[in-house]
């Protein structure tokens, strides 16, 4: 709420402050494997140090693969993009929805489907322009001021045919509350002498603020 005119010895208007609540499911995610003493000792270089970095990369991907779920359920803004629409003008036309804080660092997340077109665009600036103003790692180019980012996780399929969508993001959009940071343990079986790893994370995925986002229904080219 804007501060308002106050005449010389009135009264400043006191105002009372409200919070908003918002219920998160917590989830729990988890990967283990297990190796015999022969197959450590068969391997070349650190087989169980390598397990590990395997099974920490499983679990970051599958708390983007939350997030991401999280994020479509709950977003609340959308525009359609039309299959013969200029793909950096339809990004353009989106953007409106932010109304007065259309500016500031944007990613856009699309398939590759969708980065095919953008870059047939004559909007469209390579990663090598964007350089130091780079605010994300994976960014394969800009427009309009969005960052590019492609995902085999936008697409999606209805009995057979592919559904495409995208999704503009705003810093401070999207949050993860974690119960628990990833968590790796290690055991043995003395007896099979079978090793294990272990690793698990407990977090919740949610929308901060689903005005900072806005998805991108792309129809499919004919």
């Amino acid at each position: 709420m804007d501060a308002t005119a106050v005449g010389e010895g009135q009264d400043i208007s006191i105002a009372k402050l409200t919070t908003n609540t918002t219920t998160v499911t917590v989830s729990k995610i988890g990967k283990a494997v297990e190796i015999s003493d022969e197959a450590i000792l068969a391997g070349a270089g650190n087989v169980m140090q390598e397990a590990s970095s395997q099974i920490l990369t499983a679990i970051n991907s599958g708390v983007e693969n939350a997030l991401i779920a999280n994020m479509k359920t709950n977003v609340t803004m959308s525009e359609d993009v039309a299959a013969d629409a200029d793909a950096a003008d339809a990004i353009a036309d989106a953007l409106t929805d932010f109304g007065e804080d259309i500016d500031g660092d944007k990613v856009i997340v699309v398939p590759p489907s969708f980065y095919a077109r953008l870059r047939k665009t004559d909007a469209w600036i390579p990663n090598t322009e964007v350089g130091a103003n780079m605010i994300i790692r994976g960014t394969v180019g800009m427009v309009h001021g969005c960052q590019i980012i492609t995902s085999n996780r936008m697409r999606e399929f209805d009995d057979d045919t592919e559904v495409n969508t995208a999704y503009i993001i705003k810093p401070g959009a999207l949050a993860i509350y974690h119960k628990r940071n990833t968590l790796v343990e290690y055991d043995r079986d003395i007896l099979s002498e079978m090793n294990y790893i272990k690793g698990s994370n407990i977090f919740a995925p949610y929308v901060y603020d689903k005005n900072k986002i806005i998805k991108l229904n792309l129809a499919n080219p004919t």
